[in-house]
């Protein structure tokens, strides 16, 4: 099973809160309603829109790296 996309969300809505985690996803959603994105733009719209918060750690850990990373 998959589950390294579902670490990362979970990654990210623990660094920012479950309030702004929410808000981010519906931003994100609104952004690309009618069309396309890949990984760059979303790790760029987290950053954006959480730029008081460091996601170098998930990016490379969870997007980027080789290996299993440990379950936070």
């Amino acid at each position: 099973m998959y589950w390294r996309g579902a670490m990362v969300l979970h990654k990210i809505r623990r660094t920012v809160g479950d309030d702004a985690f929410r808000a981010l996803l519906r931003g994100w959603a609104e952004r690309h309603r009618h069309g396309n994105a890949d990984t760059g733009d979303f790790t760029a719209y987290v950053e954006e829109s959480a730029p008081d918060k460091d996601f170098a750690g998930i990016w490379e850990e969870w997007l980027y790296g080789r290996g299993r990373p440990e379950r936070p």
